[in-house]
């Protein structure tokens, strides 16, 4: 489920990368003559609704309520080789559409691409991502994404990915914001002995560099997350915790959000994805200083 609001980062698209990266590890090896092919598809569609209409990315909240309708379309193929090889390619396309504060629609579409190769314990793997938003059907941002990570499988049932990151953002209109945001981290994940529960924690720095110098900072970001799999649903709860220190500015940021979520397995095909998320944004720069409740329910199908 997208979280609009917040543009999309590099560290949560690598989340699900690693996350791929631990399944492959997992699974029975590749035939010496086969080459695994895979594609899937889904689109959901459902009702979102915020206390706090508001952009993180622009320090901006309206103080007021809303709902808006929201969809979702993921489509992807992945090859896995013989050799150790694995390719992936996708195309996602998101959007919120308020009832009344339709100065703050956004829609994204972002098509992406990675390419790993494993040996042993170890996943190495280049990922990609070129990233178009827009804000009031107006255009807003183009991002580029590239991403090196390097992961590990350890005590049988733990997995740690490494990363290394740079993302390019163009505003339209506010250009003083355009810039480079350059990061590391790591990913440290915990599996049951089934796989089907495991806990992620995740450290990051993070430096953001603007044309305008008051919107460039330093960042440190920690994650953890824990999901649950059955048959019948698919649990997940999240806290990430941030901190900025802006270079050029007196101004001090904390960011903290918690969300909870659950996806009901109505058929094969048919789930209905409800998420509970709020976050708490402290800073000595007041427009960016307020809190925010969203909650959603969608229906997915799944293709």
């Amino acid at each position: 489920m997208a979280t609009l609001h917040r543009l999309p980062s590099a560290p949560t698209l690598g989340l699900s990368l690693a996350a791929l990266a631990v399944h492959t590890l997992f699974i029975a090896p590749v035939a010496a003559d086969e080459i695994k092919s895979n594609w899937q598809g889904d689109f959901a569609a459902g009702i979102e609704h915020n206390s706090n209409v508001s952009i993180e990315d622009l320090d901006t909240a309206t103080e007021q309520s809303d709902s808006a309708f929201s969809y979702e379309l993921n489509l992807s193929a992945d090859w896995l080789f013989p050799s150790g090889w694995r390719l992936e390619a996708g195309y996602h396309l998101s959007a919120l559409k308020y009832q009344e504060l339709d100065a703050f629609d956004l829609q994204l579409q972002l098509i992406h691409g990675d390419l790993s190769y494993a040996w042993d314990d170890w996943t190495l793997g280049l990922n990609t991502f070129l990233g178009d938003v827009k804000l009031a059907n107006e255009k807003f941002m183009d991002l580029q994404h590239v991403m090196l990570y390097a992961g590990r499988l350890f005590l049988e049932r733990g997995y740690a990915n490494f990363w290394v990151r740079s993302v390019d953002k163009d505003f339209a209109i506010f250009s003083g914001r355009s810039g480079k945001q350059d990061g590391l981290g790591v990913d440290v994940y915990w599996f049951s002995p089934s796989t089907q529960q495991n806990l992620m924690v995740g450290l990051s720095q993070l430096k953001e560099s603007t044309d305008d110098p008051q919107f460039s900072y330093d960042a440190t970001t920690i994650r953890v997350r824990y999901s649950a799999t059955s048959e019948r649903v698919d649990w997940r709860i999240g806290v990430r915790w941030q901190s900025r220190d802006y270079q050029f500015t007196n101004r001090d940021d904390r960011l903290l959000n918690a969300e909870l979520g659950a996806d009901w397995h109505l058929t094969s095909r048919l789930s209905l994805l409800t998420q509970l998320e709020w976050g708490d944004f402290d800073s000595t720069f007041a427009p960016a200083d307020y809190q925010e409740t969203r909650g959603s329910i969608l229906l997915r199908v799944n293709f």
